[in-house]
């Protein structure tokens, strides 16, 4: 018996330790072939949900059992599996996988391996653009990352200039490989296949971005791809156990460059000189002549309440502002589904100083949007997979009830001498009294306005089924997929107030011997008279969005109180689009010969306000053929419908051929040039479309106008009813006629390309060379020359034609080492030219003076040959100016360049470059060791030229710039020529000078990073993967001749400017 119980014991421990032996932990490192560790390399227990992802190092930890498998597997590595067995450590080296060949070019429709791209495409990750800094707007992070690209951001205004205050010229402008045409140039835009605002996106939100450039690329887009097409990809999950990502970051910001006005003193003393200068054409202007005991005043700052010494920017502009931004986000998955799902706030605020000062509101301009999104991927069986996407965001951008446009011209040009923005006893300053201090004060203007709010809500769904049909042929699918997005914008809490009191102080109190007594904090005279006895008060009796306020002498007594006026809440704008497409797909491989189809079929309805329905219909077909990892040939072509047109235009056809070539895998150059491990060539021509024609979705149709607009008037035009019998609104004229031919421009582009690399891909590279015919090209109704006689107004048409060529460069050298060191150095440079070739300019008018023959955006000016120095150059070769009586020695002399003997504007002729880059470059590089990581990114254009006028005429004001001041024509510089001709008072200078025309080329440190990843043998005892923190710069310097910062085409120094940011943030996983 009690051999019986030992037995029974024995067995029982025995069993105890086998079932405790079951599971395990299982330690250890990935790397590549180059002994290199691979983070995110996703390790999953085969058959099951269970599964980690690699550290920063490599390093993985798992429990699993002795009988289970583990699979390794990472993009561009062939997939390994593992029996655990008794192994405690597993060591992993990947191979490149050589089917795969490691990338995948996202195109349209679909991707493509790198390999077999015939495209002109350029692609960047998400990630990548994450160190662009704490960029609101995604298209403002494309600056300088991809060759052929060309971002001009137009306003640094929170939430940006277009999206909901509606100045759609603020917008950050994006071209590619250049301005094609004068019309609506910006490129399609699809997030997930649809067609929607990049803008609107988190860039958490992102996985990669292709930008498709030539015919080869867009022709399935066919009207819609003139301009070149922009794909986003969204991040989605994939096997494996959740992996959440939080990062947080806070930016401070302030204005990246600003004109500075000289000191009151500088300014008032430039304005004496000016009124000696004029005084023979303006004696009057002695009466402004401010005398040196005065002038002394502002100098020494003796009484700064009645002669300041006033610089707006230190009253008007924070320190710094300050942004936010939050993500949260999460990626996992089974066999059955796989998931992504992301939640953001991003709050950008603003550099005025505007505050509460007791209004009861703060007027600041800010913009705070959530975003979110929730991408599942269902495996519904083997062969059919079920993909539902929901995003969304909400936005608010608020205002100051004051036009900023307005704020910010009078914060460049503010005169100095203007009174305090406040006094002492909190009433603010107005500018009233001696020598003609005129003007407003800003920051009442800013405070004491209101504010308007904008909210923006948007909900986008998509769903996409894909089943393959191997039963039918092996490679065979069909995919069905069907958007609906809905978003509104509301305008709500429209505040508005009716300002504030102000005083001016009259400067004879001061020099009297009056002054503030800081004891008692009030105003003290020896001689017994009270301040209120110079005292007087103003109320603002109106407000005009261009002008500023409109100030009224205050009756004694009265205080004007701030009173809300409006609170409104009403729907401004809805946008409903509907989009479904239907397709099939084929891909397969006989032997040396890969062969892949498309052909698909569209329809999107997009409804915006009350405006008719945008209607668009596409058949799309694509074939593609790869023999032996040689030669490569596809064809793409688009047959696209769409209602802007008339019958007989409504459709058309738009097809390309593309061929290829990889040298580099036939026999002769792997014998030869062992080293370079790729050299392809292709070739790619076709044609392409844009039906972006702003104003023309019935302009096949005649305009017919009310016929009781023409009652009692003598207009001569057709009318229809009989007016004796039928009154009023039942009689119509013929206005607008309508143009039955309307169409699309069409453009025919040709892109001839080359791909590189070198020692195991550690040198790579590529050079385009593009041309581009577009016709067919929209001029619009009030550009058209047409004979008075024509008695109508003009119909657009499709007459006009332009040309473009360039060429594009880039390369990098990237290098991974076994200490855990690696850098990356790269370049790209883009030129991109065009001419007009047709544009209906006046047969009659000067060829200088035509567009034909010249860049679209092409400055134009009157030429200066010199600065007159004295009386005796006025008065011997002066032309007949609008008014010769004016002109003076240090004016212009200018050019008659049509020989009439008089400067009119038939003398402007063009000058200098365009208002868009010709040329632009970017160059990048980084290094990373044992955790740090360092990245830089420099973006710069040049050829290009913006007409930016700094009011330099003092008039009643002593506004001067610095940089105007150092150049100016003084009598001191004898024959010397400067840039700017003398100052003036009381005139302008005659002509209209290149001297307005900035050289507007600039070199921008658009990005600094530096980072540091904690190693995991810290993170792993406390559950996190990855713990980063990093600090990061946005547009951090800029070298520039300008004198202020401003990348957009219609820049203005009333913008609000462009900002440089600086970033702390913290990124988890675990």
């Amino acid at each position: 018996m009690m051999q019986k119980l030992k037995l029974l014991i024995i067995l029982l421990f025995i069993s105890v330790q086998a079932v405790f032996a079951q599971t395990k932990t299982i330690k250890g490192t990935v790397v590549d072939s180059e002994g290199l560790p691979l983070p995110g390399v996703t390790v999953v227990v085969v058959g099951t949900t269970t599964g980690t992802v690699t550290s920063i190092d490599g390093n993985f930890t798992i429990d699993v059992e002795p009988a289970n498998e583990l699979r390794f597997s990472f993009i561009g590595f062939a997939e390994q599996v593992i029996t655990v067995g008794e192994q405690t450590v597993i060591n992993v080296t990947l191979a490149a996988d050589t089917e795969e060949l490691e990338e995948v070019v996202v195109v349209g429709y679909g991707t493509q391996k790198k390999e077999s791209v015939v495209g002109a495409i350029t692609q960047t990750k998400g990630e990548d653009l994450k160190k662009q800094g704490n960029v609101s707007n995604l298209s403002d992070a494309l600056a300088g990352a991809m060759p052929g690209v060309s971002v001009m951001t137009g306003t640094g205004l929170p939430g940006g200039g277009g999206n909901l205050t509606g100045n759609n010229y603020e917008e950050t402008e994006i071209l590619i490989r250049g301005k094609a045409t004068w019309n609506n140039s910006s490129p399609l835009v699809l997030v997930d296949g649809i067609e929607r605002n990049m803008d609107d996106i988190d860039v958490n939100e992102v996985e990669n971005i292709s930008v498709l450039k030539d015919a080869s690329a867009t022709a399935v887009y066919g009207v819609k791809g003139g301009n070149g097409v922009i794909l986003i990809t969204t991040k989605r999950g994939s096997v494996s156990k959740p992996k959440f990502t939080f990062e947080a970051n806070t930016t401070w910001e302030n204005i990246s460059k600003i004109a500075q006005v000289e000191d009151a003193y500088t300014g008032i003393l430039s304005r004496n000189r000016a009124i000696i200068n004029e005084a023979a054409v303006n004696p009057d202007s002695w009466n402004d002549y401010v005398p040196d005991e005065i002038l002394g005043y502002y100098r020494d700052n003796t009484y700064p309440y009645a002669y300041p010494s006033l610089d707006l920017t230190e009253t008007m502009l924070k320190d710094y502002g300050r942004s936010h931004r939050f993500n949260m986000n999460v990626a996992g998955g089974t066999n059955f589904v796989k998931y992504f799902g992301s939640l953001s706030y991003n709050h950008v605020g603003d550099i005025m100083a505007t505050e509460d000062v007791g209004q009861g509101y703060n007027p600041e301009y800010s913009y705070d949007r959530f975003n979110f999104r929730s991408n599942l991927d269902f495996a519904i069986t083997k062969t059919t997979d079920l993909s539902v996407n929901l995003s969304g965001f909400y936005g608010a951008q608020q205002t100051s009830g004051a036009n900023y446009h307005t704020v910010w011209y009078g914060l460049y040009n503010h005169a100095p001498d203007w009174p305090v923005t406040v006094y002492e006893d909190g009433i603010y300053g107005n500018s009233e009294g001696t020598y003609e201090r005129v003007g407003e004060n800003e920051l009442a203007g800013l405070l004491f306005q209101g504010y308007n709010k904008f909210n923006n809500t948007e909900i986008n769904t998509d769903f996409k089924l894909n089943q393959k049909l191997d039963f039918i042929t092996k490679g065979l699918s069909a995919a069905g997929k069907f958007a609906y997005d809905n978003s509104f914008v509301t305008a709500g809490e429209n505040i508005s107030d009716d300002g504030v009191l102000t005083k001016t102080i009259d400067p004879e109190f001061y020099t009297s011997g009056g002054y503030w007594d800081e004891a008692s904090q009030s105003y003290k005279h020896p001689d017994g008279l009270d301040v209120e006895d110079f005292t007087t008060y103003y109320y603002p009796e109106g407000y005009n969005a261009s002008s500023g306020f409109n100030w009224k002498e205050n009756p004694l007594g009265y205080t004007p109180e701030n009173v809300q006026i409006g609170n409104t809440n009403y729907l401004n704008r809805t946008r409903r689009n509907l989009y479904y497409e239907v397709g099939l797909n084929y891909n397969r491989t006989y032997g040396k010969h890969e062969v892949t189809g498309l052909a698909l079929f569209s329809r999107q309805r997009t409804e915006i306000g009350s405006n008719w329905a945008q209607l668009r219909e596409d058949w799309v077909g694509r074939a593609t053929y790869y023999f032996n990892r040689k030669y490569l040939l596809e064809l793409n072509g688009s047959y696209n419908g769409s209602e802007k047109f008339g019958p007989g235009y409504k459709f058309d056809f738009f097809p390309s051929v593309a061929v290829g070539w990889t040298v580099s895998n036939e026999r002769f150059f792997k014998e030869n040039l062992e080293f370079v491990n790729l050299f392809k060539i292709r070739y790619s021509d076709g044609v392409v479309g844009n039906d972006r024609l702003s104003g023309i979705q019935w302009g096949y149709a005649t305009i017919w106008d009310d016929g009781s607009m023409w009652s009692g008037s003598t207009q001569a035009q057709e009318r229809f009813g009989d007016e004796f019998l039928v009154q009023g609104p039942l009689k119509y004229n013929e206005g607008t006629p309508g143009n039955p031919d309307l169409q699309w421009e069409t453009a025919h582009k040709r892109n001839l390309g080359f791909e590189w690399g070198a020692f195991k891909n550690v040198f790579t590279g590529s050079l385009d060379v593009f041309w581009e015919d577009r016709d067919n090209m929209l001029v619009a109704a009030n550009q058209r020359n047409i004979p008075e006689t024509f008695g109508q107004t003009a119909p657009a048409a499709n007459i006009g034609a332009v040309k473009s060529n360039g060429m594009e460069v880039e390369a990098s050298i990237r290098k991974s080492y076994r200490n855990s060191f690696s850098f990356y150095v790269s370049g790209n440079w883009t030129i991109a030219k065009n001419e007009i070739l047709e544009k209906e300019d006046p047969e009659l008018k000067p060829d200088y003076q035509k567009q034909e023959g010249y860049a679209i955006g092409q400055n134009r000016s009157t030429l200066e040959s010199e600065i007159m120095q004295s009386w005796d150059d006025v008065y011997t070769g002066v032309l007949d100016y609008s008014n010769n009586s004016d002109v003076l020695p240090g004016d212009f002399r200018f050019v008659d360049f049509n020989s009439n003997g008089e400067i009119d504007p038939n003398d402007g002729v063009p000058y200098g470059y365009p208002i868009y880059p010709q040329n632009t470059y970017g160059f990048s590089g980084g290094l990373s060791y044992k955790g740090f990581s360092l990245n830089v990114q420099f973006y710069g254009v040049y050829n290009v030229t913006k007409n930016i006028r700094l009011d330099r005429y003092s008039f009643d004001s002593p506004t001067i710039y610095e940089v105007l001041l150092e150049d100016t024509w003084t009598p001191e510089y004898g024959n010397a020529n400067p840039t700017y001709p003398h100052l003036t008072y009381k005139k302008q200078n005659n002509g209209t000078g290149a001297y307005n025309l900035w050289d507007a080329s600039y070199l921008r440190l658009k990005t600094a990073e530096l980072s540091y990843s904690l190693p995991s043998r810290w993170l792993d005892p406390i559950g996190l993967s990855q713990l980063r923190v990093f600090v990061n710069g946005n547009n951090l310097f800029v070298w520039t001749d300008m004198p202020t910062d401003g990348e957009g085409a219609n820049f203005d120094i009333k913008n609000y400017p462009v900002k440089k940011q600086m970033t702390l943030g913290l990124n988890l996983q675990f």
